[in-house]
């Protein structure tokens, strides 16, 4: 706590208001985390226990990030357009809503009190509809974030943002650990209370942090269009300076979804693990990996004294060289081991990779820019999965080489960038 608390006014700077600001709203994507990540270990479970197929439920949970992928964009030019609080507060209590509404809906298939087609359709339009209203929450933490922080300080706040979502699901995890299937239930009411307490806390408490939204700079804006011409601080958003940063968005979470996907059946091919040895070392891989990149963005971003440029270098060497160590691993204390220091890399490369692309854009554009990244990331969970598959059909090894030769692909990137800049200067 200590060290996340020097983390935080590293962060956001010196000003108490800023981190007041910040700090429910942190919380608020923790709890937002954990009530992703059980719902994600939880229902596949809950489904058969209510009579759906496994097809069914993947539909729920595919079409419900397909959703949340489509809707940052839109969010992303609304928190530009209304401001970062309207946005916040749209989506954590259109989050709060849509569990509390899945719990009732849980409620009642548990007491058999709705037909099983009924029920089907009550958890799609939920769930979808929980999606579409959340989609923006994380885009108007990043805009938050860059409102609050100076370039030198862009990094080590994307990395608080980060680590949020790897805190929120290993309690998740934990959490469904902790209550099983005999009191699923009783764990979305504790999340759904804390996430109404976030909600409170977050109308109560957490100011609007854009600094143009004033109706003077409206109208000054408004003076400039009708002129014809165009403020420079809503310049438009440019996808060319924003395209390198979209696609090591798109790598890095291709490679950890495709990582995720063959974890388990390299365990079992390769290793001689049997069904459930697989399954329990692979949630500890899963596990250990997040633990480490969770401290890469807690506490590596932090403490390191070096440019967002830079330590995306560093990020993306440790990675390429954990992947390929995973290559070649021999045995499954090796493969976690490897892992444990992609999770290290990866966890220093994406809130870098995020500082860089914050940068690139105009205060105006924060939000947008956002959003379109989120999309990258829902297009790389999508890919993952499937290209995974296909590599592992040919070769067990190939997906990890073909994981690092596309990190070192991010790294000669950001090496050039380092080499362009220098030469300006």
């Amino acid at each position: 706590m200590t060290q996340l608390s020097s983390t935080l006014a590293a962060a956001t700077g010196s000003s108490a208001a800023s981190r007041r600001a910040f700090i429910p709203l942190f919380l608020t994507l923790i709890c937002s985390a954990i009530g992703h990540a059980y719902f994600v270990i939880t229902f596949p479970a809950m489904a058969r226990e209510y009579s759906l197929t496994d097809m069914q439920a993947g539909f729920v949970m595919g079409g419900g990030a397909l959703v949340l992928t489509l809707a940052a964009p839109f969010w992303g030019w609304i928190c530009d357009a209304r401001g970062r609080r309207f946005v916040v507060l749209f989506g954590s209590i259109g989050t709060t809503l849509g569990l509390a509404l899945l719990v009732l809906v849980f409620e009642a298939g548990e007491r058999q009190w709705l037909p099983m087609q009924t029920l089907l359709l009550s958890v799609l339009a939920v769930r979808w509809a929980q999606s579409c209203a959340s989609g923006g929450l994380m885009p108007a933490a990043q805009a938050v974030i860059a409102d609050l922080t100076s370039p030198t300080q862009r990094s080590r706040g994307m990395g608080l943002l980060g680590g949020s979502f790897g805190v929120g699901t290993v309690l998740g995890g934990t959490l469904a650990m902790a209550t099983g299937g005999e009191h699923v239930l009783e764990g979305f009411y504790l999340i759904t209370t804390a996430l109404l307490l976030c909600c409170l806390w977050l109308w109560f408490s957490h100011p609007e942090t854009a600094e143009d939204l004033s109706a003077a700079a409206a109208a000054a804006r408004y003076r400039s269009r009708w002129d014809g011409q165009q403020a420079p601080a809503e310049q438009s958003l440019r996808f060319g300076s924003m395209l390198p940063f979209l696609l090591t968005t798109l790598l890095c979470l291709t490679v950890y979804s495709l990582i995720q996907q063959i974890t388990a059946l390299r365990l079992q091919d390769d290793f001689g693990l049997d069904f459930n040895g697989s399954v329990q070392f692979a949630g500890r891989i899963m596990m250990v990996s997040m633990a480490a990149m969770i401290f890469s963005q807690l506490v590596l971003v932090a403490l390191l004294r070096l440019t967002p440029q830079r330590m995306a270098v560093l990020g993306a060497a440790v990675s390429c060289v954990a992947l390929s160590m995973a290559a070649m691993a021999t045995d499954p204390q090796s493969l976690l081991l490897s892992m444990g220091f992609m999770g290290l890399g990866i966890g220093i490369l994406l809130p870098c990779n995020l500082a860089l692309l914050s940068l690139a854009v105009g205060q105006r554009n924060q939000a947008k820019a956002a959003g379109v990244n989120g999309f990258s990331k829902g297009v790389g969970m999508a890919i993952g999965p499937i290209l995974g598959a296909a590599l592992y059909a040919s070769s067990t090894a190939m997906p990890y080489w073909l994981s690092a030769a596309l990190l070192a692909a991010v790294l000669v990137a950001f090496v050039a960038m380092l080499l362009v800049q220098r030469g300006q200067y």
